[in-house]
């Protein structure tokens, strides 16, 4: 199904992408085609257009999206991985790669420590360019609304492109709380084309 949608949707989602200068921008996507989404992200922003990255990584453990974008010829180590769920679920690996950081739960203050203008100033310097979060809905489960709250906050005041993405079949209220920072808001039709149905 995916291959059939995929380069409609490909073409789509990396359209509003490279159109939209204001972000953070949420993409909310049917679970099922999660990580799909998040693959065809990286490899656009990593792979096509030759950035750096930061990717709050909570669908997976860090190891495997590591070994994921080696095999899709993604450079893992245009990539900072942060990695909250491998040490809480004791998949943590003991040779991890040095730009994975394995980080203990609750794991805000390590974000907001990151996110804060001096370690903001540090990212650009090593030539960080955007953020991507894989799966609010995934997030949820390891921190209540109140620190979902001041995370997505501490997230959306990095200045160039920030991405959220979001399972569908989630409560409303992470969407909710994600639209409070968010300039646009990407849901994808029956057809999985992505289309922009709110502005901020």
């Amino acid at each position: 199904m995916w291959s059939k949608m995929k380069e409609q949707s490909l073409e789509g989602v990396l359209d509003i992408l490279d159109n939209t200068k204001d972000s953070p921008i949420l993409f909310i996507v049917s679970q099922r085609f999660n990580s799909h989404l998040n693959l065809l992200l990286l490899r656009h922003l990593v792979k096509d257009k030759g950035l750096k990255g930061v990717y709050l990584i909570v669908d997976r453990p860090s190891d495997i999206m590591v070994r994921l974008l080696t095999v899709k010829r993604i450079n893992p180590e245009r990539v900072i991985f942060l990695d909250p769920i491998s040490k809480v679920s004791g998949l943590a690996s003991p040779h991890a790669m040095k730009q994975v950081k394995l980080m203990d739960n609750p794991f805000f203050s390590e974000v907001e420590q990151i996110m804060s203008d001096e370690g903001h100033d540090k990212l650009v310097k090593e030539g960080v360019s955007f953020i991507i979060v894989d799966n609010l809905s995934a997030l949820s489960c390891y921190v209540d609304v109140e620190t979902m709250s001041s995370l997505l906050k501490a997230l959306s005041r990095w200045k160039d492109l920030t991405v959220f993405l979001c399972a569908d079949d989630i409560n409303t209220n992470v969407t909710a709380k994600a639209m409070t920072v968010c300039c646009k808001e990407v849901r994808f039709n029956e057809h999985m084309v992505p289309e922009v149905v709110r502005k901020r």
